[in-house]
């Protein structure tokens, strides 16, 4: 298991949309994930956050406000 920190700097380091994937001969890359459908996102998003909330941080983002 991994510590908090590491936990922590392998989210910084990790860009939207990509992944570590560790293959069978425990060789690690970093994935680039594109979804084809809205569906397929929907059904791996593990948000508690509800749609109004969701939309809300999505405004702020793209506004800049930190």
């Amino acid at each position: 298991m991994l510590s908090k920190v590491v936990d922590n700097e392998i989210e910084e380091f990790l860009g939207c949309g990509e992944a570590l994937f560790q293959d069978i001969y425990g060789c690690t890359e970093v994935v680039k994930i594109f979804l084809v459908f809205q569906d397929i996102f929907d059904a791996f998003d593990s948000s508690t956050s509800t749609k109004a909330e969701k939309e809300r941080e999505m405004r702020r983002l793209r506004e800049g406000v930190g």
